[in-house]
């Protein structure tokens, strides 16, 4: 009866080691899993981030590009008027400049920019470009009337002002731009660091569990085979005797 008692304890003991085994594993899961989940949260942000930044970059771009597209086609005006020649060719190709400038580009910029959550400052300089934009055209529509108040400008001055409110224009684009990779630098940097300490906090977490897991299970071990096994031990040796 001692024997069979000892062997039924010898399965408890492969439960308990069983148990153990389970309780380290799914800790060992657990914190593959946390690790994972916030690996893939910085990397949505990042993404998230150089995604956008390159969608304002290259609407940003595209601007500044059609913002020297109008000052060509109002110098190519000047220039025309001054020699004679049919303008009207010329005065479509700055409308359409014009156009494609406000209702494509600007727009474009407009929408990226506002779809970034932390980049407030955003709006502000989207509406400071809108600002130049209406400067440069407000003065290239007076350019292409061709009145009075532009007859009595030299044709180097008129050249020098569309150059100057287009700089402002294509200033205030390349500020978004820069506007945005410092806010990605910064926003990329806290969340890495964030997401750092919150793994090396909860690895400390862990470790000390499966340390004192370990501890635990190992006690248990020794005092569940021990004692158990001695007995076994004499009851088959008194077995033996008879």
């Amino acid at each position: 009866e001692n024997g069979v008692a000892e062997i039924m304890n010898m399965f408890s003991i492969g439960k308990k080691l069983t148990f153990s085994f389970l309780f380290i594993l799914t800790l060992s899961i657990i914190s593959i899993v946390f690790i994972l989940f916030n690996m893939r949260k910085m990397k949505g942000g990042i993404d998230f981030l150089t995604g956008n930044q390159s969608e304002v970059m290259a609407s940003s771009q595209d601007l500044i590009a059609e913002i020297d597209r109008s000052a060509f086609h109002l110098v190519d005006f000047l220039n025309a008027k001054e020699d004679g020649k049919d303008v009207e060719d010329i005065i479509n190709n700055y409308e359409n400049s014009k156009s494609n400038a406000f209702d494509n580009h600007f727009s474009r910029l407009g929408k990226n920019v506002s779809g970034i959550k932390r980049f407030s400052m955003g709006v502000n300089l989207k509406n400071d470009i809108e600002s130049e934009m209406f400067v440069f055209y407000d003065f290239g529509d007076k350019i292409i009337a061709y009145g009075d108040d532009v007859k009595n400008i030299t044709r180097t001055d008129l050249i020098s002002e569309i150059n100057r409110n287009g700089f402002n224009v294509i200033n205030k684009c390349q500020s978004i731009v820069t506007s945005l990779v410092r806010l990605s630098r910064s926003t990329i940097q806290v969340e890495v660091n964030s997401i750092f300490s919150t793994v090396e906090v909860f690895s400390y977490i862990a470790l000390g569990v499966f340390v004192l897991s370990c501890i635990v299970f190992i006690f248990l071990l020794s005092t569940s085979i021990t004692s158990p096994l001695a007995r076994l031990v004499t009851a088959m040796a008194e077995a033996e005797k008879g």
